[in-house]
């Protein structure tokens, strides 16, 4: 059974947090000034996201590819919006909208099939099961570079 470790420091009290994983990558999380961090890195909610995002892609990849699909690329915005914030009801849950974007040759007949392939990811499940609302939106459509993607899909802040 492998090891799913993170080993998590805040650095002098702040709240920047060196976080390193079994195998020993690193990476850098905080909050956003406006609540208190020096936005040096990926707030907590921000991995969450990222942890659907990246399991969603690669639980489609592994469909496809063992189906021989024309999918050559998959691209994952999420969008998590916590209860009480950005018109949600603050008794309500929690808002992880996923926007899967399919790269190849364009197959609408395969959308189906891709999106059930993409309520398999585990993380998907297991907010799911933490009562997070999760909401997919599949396309066709081209590759686009990260940043450009951001620029693109941010919402109203």
């Amino acid at each position: 059974m492998r090891e799913r470790r993170i080993h998590c420091q805040s650095r002098a009290g702040t709240f920047t947090h060196d976080l390193v994983d079994a195998r020993g990558h690193r990476l850098v999380a905080d909050e956003p000034v406006e609540d208190g961090g020096a936005d040096l890195g990926t707030s907590p909610f921000e991995l969450l996201a990222s942890g659907l995002a990246v399991c969603t892609s690669i639980t489609i990849l592994v469909y496809v590819r063992q189906r021989a699909l024309p999918v050559d690329d998959v691209a994952v915005d999420v969008r998590y919006v916590r209860a009480g914030e950005g018109g949600r009801p603050a008794a309500g849950t929690d808002l992880a909208e996923r926007r899967i974007t399919l790269i190849g040759t364009a197959d609408p007949a395969l959308l189906p099939r891709l999106a059930r392939a993409a309520r398999a990811c585990p993380v998907h499940k297991l907010l799911e099961k933490a009562g997070v609302e999760v909401v997919d939106h599949l396309a066709w459509g081209a590759s686009v570079a990260p940043a450009e993607a951001l620029t693109a899909t941010r919402g109203p802040t």
